[in-house]
């Protein structure tokens, strides 16, 4: 947000994540250079007094004056996710009631299973691209679904979900998977009604203009700034490291239901990604570290710095309080209960690739059917561009494995996993309402999981 005050790119001099898009960090862009002719401003250059470092108010809202204006700026930005999440959900619970208007449980199951995981809160609390994200998944898919009705198929709609798109990659490179998937569908849609092949070229060519319209100009400035369209922060590696299997399917670790936190667990793809789904495995919101000289909070990779020196300084007066140790065992209960949620999950998955698989057999051209598949290949796509992600990257860090990346499937994952369940209640009332009551008791056991101890 500093380096993009004037209305320029930051440069990779300027920030290591010059190279993410623009669009999240628009809106708090825009506070900055509007607060910063007051940044010099007494009133923002409080005494360092211990009285004054104590306040609710500079840590709480400002997290640091001295920072002012960019505290306010990222502040605003996270506030903003506040207003993303509602529309996120009523974008939920409206592609619900148009993929099964009946029953009630169908779109109280959905919503009920994304409310569930940590990893949802724990995003939207944060300064992150994948807030937005989320969104205009959400918001791709819901204008997705009417492209399958008679007639559905229109050049101003498939424009508009072009528009998607471009913003979508303007958020996170990700969305270049939900593009390939939001485009597919305006082809299947096109195929389906049996349009003439003008109209068909026509739809599918308002789609694809507009969304590279709207992000291949940024995509172009860092091919000619950064090197590549595909510029990150590490350089790619032909190492075989990111190719090795016990990474990708090991699926406990020994510390996955005992203490399941970064540097405790070993470096494997699945603990990882479950504990921080159902966890803090990153130790970014429940746990949290305050240095006692400063009175300020770390967490994160500088909570393990400092409790790495304070290993290597044993025996000298502690200067640092954490509840890293205390929270562990419950950090591990919290991935045992959750193995239920989590086959649900996968069920609901497995339910995905059947409507996929019947959509195929169909030849695509079974309405009901298509929504339902279409969901199963953003879910399929997004993960096996991750898995491709971490097989460049991998071999210099293993931090890249993170559930956020992938917060966008949830809701899919939610929506097949409701599905299944309302048919198993169909048939087998009493199962559906056990299984309903245990996760009552696991969102119930998880509940301190949604609220931070960090001050974010």
């Amino acid at each position: 947000m500093q380096a993009a005050a004037d209305g320029s790119l930051p440069s990779e001099a300027e920030t290591e994540e010059y190279f993410s898009p623009p669009l999240p960090l628009l809106p708090g862009t825009l506070i900055y250079a509007a607060t910063q002719p007051f940044a010099d401003s007494p009133a923002m250059n409080p005494p360092n007094d211990e009285a004054f470092l104590s306040s609710w108010l500079y840590y709480n809202f400002l997290s640091s004056l001295d920072d002012f204006p960019l505290s306010l700026a990222g502040k605003a930005t996270q506030l903003l996710n506040v207003l993303y999440s509602l529309v996120s959900t009523w974008l939920l619970l409206a592609i619900a009631v148009r993929l099964r208007p009946q029953p009630i449980h169908f779109r109280t199951l959905a919503l009920g299973i994304l409310g569930m995981l940590p990893l949802y809160y724990k995003t939207f609390a944060m300064v992150l691209a994948e807030p937005l994200m989320f969104l205009l998944v959400l918001l791709g898919a819901y204008w997705l679904l009417p492209l399958f009705d008679a007639g559905g198929l229109t050049w101003r709609r498939a424009a508009a979900l072009g528009a998607v798109a471009g913003l979508g990659m303007l958020t996170r490179q990700w969305f270049v998977s939900v593009a390939l998937v939001l485009g597919l569908g305006v082809a299947v849609a096109a195929y389906q009604q049996r349009l003439d092949w003008r109209r068909a070229l026509l739809a599918v060519s308002s789609f694809a203009l507009v969304a590279l319209a709207l992000a291949l100009p940024f995509y172009l400035y860092l091919q000619v700034n950064a090197g590549s369209a595909l510029a990150f922060n590490l350089e790619a590696e032909d190492s075989q490291a990111g190719y090795d299997l016990a990474y990708y399917f090991t699926l406990v670790d020994d510390e996955t239901f005992t203490n399941p936190v970064r540097n405790a667990m070993g470096s494997q793809f699945i603990p990882i990604l479950y504990s921080e789904t159902w966890g803090d495995y990153w130790a970014y919101f429940v746990v949290w570290g305050r240095d006692l000289d400063s009175g300020r909070y770390v967490y994160g990779l500088y909570l393990d710095d400092r409790l790495l020196n304070a290993q290597a300084a044993a025996g000298e007066a502690p200067t640092l309080e954490t509840n890293r140790f205390e929270i562990e065992g419950y950090l591990g209960r919290v991935n045992a209960v959750s193995l239920l949620p989590s086959a649900i999950l996968l069920a609901g998955f497995a339910w995905g690739l059947v409507y996929l698989s019947r959509a195929a057999r169909a030849r695509w051209a079974d309405p009901a059917l298509v929504p339902w598949a279409l969901f199963a290949l953003i879910v399929l796509v997004s993960v096996s561009v991750l898995l491709a992600f971490l097989a460049v990257y991998l071999p210099q860090d293993a931090t890249m494995a993170k559930a956020s990346y992938v917060l966008h499937i949830f809701p899919f994952l939610g929506l097949f996993a409701a599905d299944l369940l309302v048919r198993v209640r169909a048939r087998y009332p009493r199962t559906f309402a056990v299984v309903v009551l245990l996760l009552m008791l696991v969102a119930l056991h998880n509940l301190p999981m949604l609220f931070s101890r960090q001050v974010l």
